[in-house]
């Protein structure tokens, strides 16, 4: 075709044997961990299996501020907990904001409301990103808050959420505890939590104990599955006692625990750990990225790389698995989750529901092409984005932050609306009657969705030639829709016979099949309105099987009378504009070069910044920001249609010639003048 680009991770350490060598030095003391090598802790020199990798090898330094708040850092991401608080609240630790080591993209991550835990006035200062309570969340301003789920990312964190149960407190009130899993590490952050869902935590490397449940755990003899224990929330001044069973840092002291993760997939298990996580949402349709799901699964069996015009497309194999992966050549975009295959079967990864984006990052891995199409951004302050919304195409399904989250002047809705106008003077004259009535215009692209609104009393004839099976594609609604739609379409009163072709298979007879097909189709005397144009968005024709049988067939169409507009320019030269936003569409001016610039002696016609009918749904609509010659055939087509209702009689070599001649001539090129042509054509009548 000739727009040739169509076509975190949960509970996974229950499915990964993780490998941890844990060191741990607190003021230039060492201390080591002595208990024997158990399947989750090798000591020094021993030999790992062969089919174990490396993901990671570093150390977190975890400094102790006060109370429940820690610095926690990897050298690249920080995790507060509890911090920013109110310095001595209730009489508990007090801390200067200068004894705290530099924060590197900063996520706060806070348990509960209380003024020894937060202070929403000093995180506002402050640019961290936020984990906390709804009721927290709610009441702050920034926009780095990332949604309240059971299962949350940040960076390399993994973060679970258990609601727990604050001593002396109701049931009710928002108290949170967290596990969060960073570089194979398991930390358990508690708050001010009862015992009771410290004792339900297992395989935990770093666990985080108030200080008054210290006597209980002891006295009751209470298991704790956690190598390393921190006791925290001490009050100011107060002396603990040395113990083995834990450590305890005085303020400002620094905790460094080194890591060496080791990690290999249980192969046996790897279609359960991905429909699990499919399940729960931390695989996503066009957000997981090679990357992150071989950290869920480890290296492919097999990873192999092929192309589809302007698309790369990543294909990883596991026992029972297939993943697809896929990006646009041209963007720097990563890529991204397209589809998966487990045991023969198709797996649900979110195709048809919206791909909400937790963070600006998720920005990041979006491109151009379908760019912000059906997603969520809800979530994002977008004021600083400016230059980046206006690359991206979205759609009427696309889900706004509010205006005030916007930059300014940036107004979806509006050029949703305004992007309808075809432009170019071509509403001037529907207002005239000229709007393809009586003319019938044939249409060969792939699978159609046939209800649009924008179209689907247009439709007289719909004819689906070696396509059984195939369901709707992208391709077809904006190609009806630029050529007939009622309000974004040339020639709205045309009447559209569609004919379904296998685009993909690289094969002309089906072309050549439907051209045979309208010409006995025009010479039955049954058919009122005789297709007089063929509109057809691509320009493969050359590097297809049976070129001859296509040239015999475009032969055959002029021969009676249809005039046949493809992206290969058989018939007349034309190139894309694209509409500068705010401007009048009618004027030549408006305009400026297409993505693929202008072709010398070519005719130019509007292509992006336009909108038009969207294929997932009958009331759908897609503002495209790049649009290749696929957008710009049907447009000339119409064009086509508008001059055959005028003069019935007009030669497809006249139509050619007329549009050439009628053209204004700008800083960009010849741009077609519907007026004028029109203009031109009915004058043919009187000579």
């Amino acid at each position: 075709m000739c727009k040739s680009e169509e076509h975190d991770v949960g509970k996974i350490i229950e499915y990964l044997l993780v490998l941890t060598v844990i060191g741990l030095v607190v003021s230039g003391i060492t201390y080591a961990d002595d208990s024997p090598p158990t399947n989750s802790s090798y000591g020094e020199g021993e030999v790992l299996p062969q089919d174990a990798f490396d993901v990671h090898a570093g150390q977190l330094e975890i400094q102790f501020i006060g109370n429940a708040a820690f610095h926690i850092t990897d050298g690249e991401s920080t995790l507060l907990t509890d911090f920013p608080y109110k310095s001595g609240a209730y009489g508990y630790m007090q801390y200067r904001m200068e004894d705290i080591k530099p924060i590197k993209d900063g996520l706060c991550l806070i348990t509960h409301p209380h003024l020894d835990h937060w202070d929403q006035e000093l995180f506002e200062e402050t640019e961290h990103a936020i984990i906390a309570p709804p009721d927290i969340l709610e009441k702050i301003k920034s926009d780095k808050k990332i949604p309240f789920d059971d299962v949350m990312t940040y960076q390399d964190m993994v973060i679970e959420a258990f609601k727990t149960r604050h001593d002396g407190r109701p049931r009710n009130f928002q108290h949170y505890s967290y596990l969060v899993t960073w570089h194979g590490l398991r930390l358990y952050i508690p708050g001010d939590a009862v015992v009771d869902n410290a004792l339900t935590m297992k395989d935990i490397d770093i666990m985080f104990i108030p200080v008054w449940l210290t006597n209980k755990i002891r006295s009751q003899d209470l298991a704790l599955d956690a190598k390393i224990r921190v006791v925290f929330h001490q009050k100011q001044g107060q002396e603990i006692p040395p113990s083995q069973d834990y450590v305890v840092l005085k303020q400002g002291e620094t905790l460094t625990v080194k890591f060496k993760q080791k990690v290999y997939p249980d192969k046996s298990a790897s279609a359960d750990i991905i429909r699990s996580a499919a399940a729960a949402g931390k695989l996503a349709y066009r957000l997981t990225t090679p990357d992150e799901l071989k950290i869920l699964l480890g290296p492919a069996e097999n990873e192999t790389v092929r192309y589809e015009g302007r698309m790369e497309i990543l294909e990883l194999k596991y026992p029972d698995i297939q993943v697809i992966f896929t990006r646009m050549e041209r963007y720097s975009a990563p890529s991204t989750l397209s589809w998966i295959n487990v045991k023969g079967r198709h797996l649900d990864i979110g195709e048809e529901r919206q791909i909400v984006l937790r963070n600006e990052d998720d920005l990041k891995k979006l491109d151009p092409f379908w760019g912000l199409a059906n997603v969520s951004l809800a979530n994002l302050n977008l004021r600083n984005h400016l230059q980046l919304l206006e690359t991206m195409p979205f759609d009427s399904r696309t889900k706004w932050p509010g205006s005030d989250k916007l930059p300014d002047g940036f107004d979806p809705a509006r050029l949703l609306e305004d992007g309808k106008n075809p432009g170019l003077g071509t509403r001037a004259l529907h207002k005239q009657g000229i709007d393809g009535r009586g003319v019938g215009i044939a249409i060969i692209d792939q699978p159609l969705l046939r209800d649009h609104i924008e179209y689907a009393d247009r439709i007289v004839r719909y004819e689906a030639i070696n396509v059984d099976g195939i369901p709707v594609q992208m391709h077809g609604p904006p190609v009806c829709s630029i050529a007939v739609g009622k309000t974004c379409g040339v020639a709205p009163g045309a009447s559209l016979y569609y004919f379904a072709v296998p685009m993909w298979k690289r094969e002309n007879q089906p072309y050549c099949d439907a051209i045979d097909k309208l010409i006995k189709l025009n010479a039955d005397p049954n058919t009122t309105e005789r297709v007089r144009v063929v509109s057809i968005s691509t320009g493969m024709f050359p590097q297809q099987a049976n070129f001859d049988r296509w040239q015999e067939a475009l032969k055959k169409a002029e021969q009676n009378g249809i005039l046949v507009v493809t992206c290969a320019q058989d018939s007349i030269q034309h190139g894309m504009l694209a509409r500068i936003d705010g401007k009048y569409p009618d004027s030549p001016n408006s305009y400026q070069s297409g993505i693929y610039g202008v072709q010398p002696g070519a005719v130019l016609v509007p292509a992006s910044n336009r909108t038009t009918a969207g294929h997932t749904g009958r009331n759908v609509y897609t503002f495209w920001r790049e649009a290749g010659m696929s957008w710009a055939t049907p447009y000339l087509a119409g064009l086509a249609v508008l001059a055959y209702q005028v003069n019935p009689e007009i030669e497809p070599k006249t139509i050619v010639t007329l549009l050439q001649k009628t053209a204004v001539q700008t800083s960009v090129g010849a741009v077609v003048q519907s007026v004028d042509f029109i203009k031109a054509v009915r004058d043919t009548q009187h000579n």
